[in-house]
């Protein structure tokens, strides 16, 4: 599933930042989805990933990126 969201985004998935190498990070906190799945995955550069966790990006707008990179990958649903 790592590989899987790595190759969804090939670079960071906040579309100003494009940048490599990148991590993991849940949209939802871990804490509370209490799972890793692909829908809740997105490949962020680590900065991008410290200002998520910080509150600089919200959740509502990550879960639109998450979505936009579905669009681009083919895949369907929200």
């Amino acid at each position: 599933m790592q590989r899987q969201v790595r190759v969804e985004a090939g670079h960071c998935a906040i579309p100003t930042c494009r940048a490599t190498p990148v991590e993991l990070a849940h949209i939802r906190p871990y804490a509370q989805a209490l799972e890793h799945t692909f829908e809740n995955l997105i490949a962020l550069c680590p900065t991008c990933h410290t200002r998520f966790d910080r509150g600089d990006i919200d959740g509502r707008s990550m879960r639109q990126y998450k979505a936009n990179l579905g669009l681009l990958s083919g895949r369907c649903g929200p």
